[in-house]
């Protein structure tokens, strides 16, 4: 699944969300202070309206996903008009927090590292 140029990796079989990776530069992400988010570790099931296909990548939603990226807690956060409406929020990875609701994914959480 991707939003933009961010993906979400899900296995085919199972349809469990497993990591995000992808192209995601600095200079579109905007500085603000926020909460982090409430997660638990575990794992998120997808179910999309068609069957996923090994290579083919399904896009979540066609509207703008601001980024946001707080200095004091190194987190990044992209969601659908710079708001997190999600119902829950799971650790599916170290640093990597998907936030949803029965609509769907409405939040991706990275921690990233930086290297020069």
């Amino acid at each position: 699944m991707s939003i933009d140029t961010l993906q979400i990796e899900v296995s085919v079989q199972t349809g469990r969300a497993l990591y995000v990776w992808g192209y995601e530069p600095y200079t579109s992400w905007r500085n603000e202070n926020f909460n982090e988010p409430e997660a638990q570790p575990g794992l998120v099931l997808l179910q999309p309206s068609e069957p996923f296909e090994e290579g083919i990548s399904l896009s979540i939603s066609a509207q703008h996903w601001g980024r946001r990226y707080d200095q004091s807690t190194g987190w990044f956060v992209t969601s659908p008009l710079d708001r997190d409406d999600a119902e829950w929020h799971v650790e599916i990875a170290k640093g990597i927090v998907l936030g949803g609701s029965i609509q769907g994914i409405q939040s991706v959480y990275l921690r990233p590292t930086f290297e020069d």
